[in-house]
């Protein structure tokens, strides 16, 4: 019994029973989103072979068969039987949901060229589309955790994801590239973090934050919980594609979105996805080149 208990506690310090508990969620509640698990436990690498690692779940869409999700499952715990909590900070508290996304978007030809030899050309990029479902969006978000030196930091796990979102693009197109025929390939991913973690967003004013210790009081917040939210800003590094004259404009062009959904939320975030392009590319184009 004791060697059954100790085992039972060496498997649930890992995150793989959530990760297993998430994907059978999915499964079950199928018909009423219209997602099936594509591939889990999903090996992927970088094009420069300089990182690489597994995605615990890529969800494909049966409706919308272009649309990939590729989760990453996160459990946190508490040392007693309290609820941590991740807090999204939006200092406008007017603040309204968005139907603003980024997504990799791929598309590729493949096709027999002058040499008759098989030709393969793909464009991918990181682009802005108009994205249902919405939610409220932040850049700023506080991890709670009983140990701070094991806090998981939320930029990190984002940016990780969307290296594995590049990397699961290339598997998709050495895939398309295979059949060795004429082929055409199209695809839209979007990176998602599921965490146990209840979701909170607390709104307040800049102007009530206390300039002499950085402390905001319980008289000028408000705080309440969401099942899922988007969590954007500048998540790459590399400079982007482009002419810009301004630190903004170069900010805003790597800015990624990565939806963060309680899983206990998680087949109301799943349905009624639908995509549009952004109709006047204000936020896309404007911004970035004025």
């Amino acid at each position: 019994m004791a060697y059954q208990e100790d085992t039972l506690k060496q498997i649930n310090k890992s995150g793989f029973p959530f990760q297993l508990r998430v994907e059978h969620e999915i499964r079950l509640t199928q018909q009423a989103h219209n997602w099936s698990v594509a591939s889990r436990e999903h090996p992927w690498v970088s094009a420069d072979n300089s990182s690489s690692g597994f995605i615990d779940i890529v969800l494909k869409h049966n409706q919308f068969s272009t649309f990939r999700l590729v989760i990453e499952c996160k459990r946190i715990k508490a040392d007693d039987a309290r609820q941590l909590r991740w807090v999204f900070l939006l200092p406008d508290k007017e603040s309204e949901p968005t139907w603003l996304a980024s997504c990799f978007e791929v598309e590729g030809r493949g096709g027999k060229g002058q040499t008759d030899e098989h030709e393969w050309n793909d464009l991918r990029v990181w682009d802005n589309v108009r994205l249902t479902p919405a939610s409220l969006q932040s850049e700023f978000c506080v991890l709670t955790s009983d140990d701070q030196r094991r806090q998981p930091i939320l930029e990190s796990l984002a940016t990780e994801v969307l290296e594995s979102i590049e990397g699961l693009a290339e598997e998709e197109v050495n895939i398309e590239k295979s059949l060795g025929q004429p082929t055409h390939t199209r695809l839209f991913i979007f990176p998602a973090i599921v965490t146990n973690a209840e979701i909170a967003v607390c709104r307040f004013d800049p102007a009530n934050i206390t300039i002499t210790d950085g402390m905001l009081d319980t008289g000028h917040v408000e705080i309440s919980t969401v099942p899922f939210i988007r969590f954007r800003k500048s998540l790459a590094t590399d400079f982007p594609q482009g002419g810009f004259y301004y630190l903004e404009a170069a900010n805003r062009a790597r800015e990624r979105t990565v939806f963060i959904v309680n899983a206990a939320s998680l087949p109301e975030f799943l349905k009624n996805w639908n995509m549009e392009p952004l109709h006047d590319r204000d936020y896309a184009i404007k911004r970035l080149t004025r």
